[in-house]
């Protein structure tokens, strides 16, 4: 079996977090690439399972046009016409849909999502979520569906949440990879971003995560397994996750 799976990133840099820790928990060895460094994007098809685009800095209403973001973007349109699994996360999502002729804009008040929001399954899709769920959230743009795509979740600041295109490429808005250490590190290096109207303080996001920690952090394994099972790579090997999960 194939068991290399792509992680793009970007100039802010690597992610290790929950998910790339459960990855390589269950066996799969991950291949980092940032195109903003010039590294090159495989041809869909070859020797990677799946593909992971991480989030970033960037916002696309202002940074869509550079020639990295770009090259991230065919490229996924090329990944994903070909019905090779990708999964987008925050930037990665907005990306997907921006690849697919959706705009990428922020919230007509300027407001913020910035710790835990209530995320709710969209009505008649019950296999995503299985009911309002609280994820973690750092972004100022929001996705629109793509034609192609069908809404999976939504929020009431920011409707478009989650969505797929076909079962092999979901784009989330949402953060269900950070843990507590992940987004108290974001908070440290840029915690300006705090004092932007929607953003949540940072004495609430920690009380927030004593609660709404463990059931992001179980949704996301949960998700990850179908994604990679329906993608024909389901993991072999679990022996390690329950360490991988808890960072």
């Amino acid at each position: 079996m194939r068991n290399k799976i792509l992680v793009v990133y970007h100039p802010v840099g690597k992610s290790i977090d929950r998910a790339t820790g459960l990855l390589e928990s269950w066996g799969y060895e991950l291949d980092w690439c940032c195109p903003a460094k010039g590294h090159p994007l495989p041809e869909p098809g070859g020797q990677h399972v799946a593909a992971l685009v991480q989030g970033g800095a960037e916002n696309l209403s202002e940074s869509g046009h550079l020639a990295y973001l770009k090259t991230e973007m065919d490229w996924i349109r090329q990944w994903v016409s070909r019905e090779q699994p990708v999964l987008g996360i925050c930037l990665g999502g907005q990306l997907m849909a921006q690849a697919f002729g959706k705009p990428v804009k922020p919230h007509p008040q300027k407001l913020h999502e910035i710790g835990f929001v209530e995320v709710s399954p969209r009505s008649g899709v019950d296999d995503f979520l299985a009911g309002p769920t609280y994820m973690y959230q750092w972004h100022q743009e929001g996705f629109e569906v793509p034609e192609r795509g069908e809404l999976l979740a939504t929020g009431e600041r920011y409707p478009n949440q989650a969505y797929r295109i076909g079962h092999h490429a979901y784009g989330l808005q949402f953060h269900p990879e950070v843990a507590p250490e992940n987004f108290l590190s974001w908070i440290e290096h840029a915690g300006h971003y705090l004092d932007y109207p929607g953003a949540h303080s940072k004495a609430k996001q920690e009380s927030d995560a004593v609660h709404y920690d463990a059931p992001m952090r179980q949704w996301l394994k949960k998700f990850l397994k179908r994604w990679l099972t329906l993608a024909g790579a389901s993991p072999t090997d679990q022996g390690n996750e329950v360490a991988a999960e808890k960072h």
